[in-house]
């Protein structure tokens, strides 16, 4: 997941495919105490998922200057083109699988870390 300008939140073809993210349906993100997750459902009181991209390498994203907002102050990475890495949880969300955002490094940090 990468906030690559001031009103995007951007899932690649990758997380898209891992997560199952669809795009059409819609995301609703959580902050409790600092850490960040979403999970997807047709509910569309969350984010919509706006399909990005063609030839079967679809993308999505949420555009929501507010959200991209409250995610760079919450976790003080201000930079545009930031990545944050995503992973499975064991909850759920209104019966629906949860995921993860790591935000106490960035995705690169976390690469070079492994490295």
């Amino acid at each position: 997941m990468s906030l690559p300008d001031d009103k995007v939140v951007y899932f690649s073809t990758g997380a898209c495919s891992q997560f199952k993210l669809v795009p059409g349906k819609y995301l609703h993100f959580d902050n409790t105490d600092g850490k960040w997750s979403f999970f997807q459902n047709e509910d569309p009181d969350g984010f919509y998922l706006h399909p990005f991209g063609s030839n079967g390498n679809l993308r999505s994203r949420v555009i929501n200057k507010s959200l991209v907002k409250m995610i760079r102050s919450s976790t003080r990475y201000t930079e545009k083109g930031v990545k944050f890495m995503l992973i499975s949880s064991d909850r759920k969300g209104q019966s629906c699988a949860v995921i993860e955002i790591i935000t106490h490094k960035t995705y690169d940090q976390l690469i070079q870390q492994s490295k």
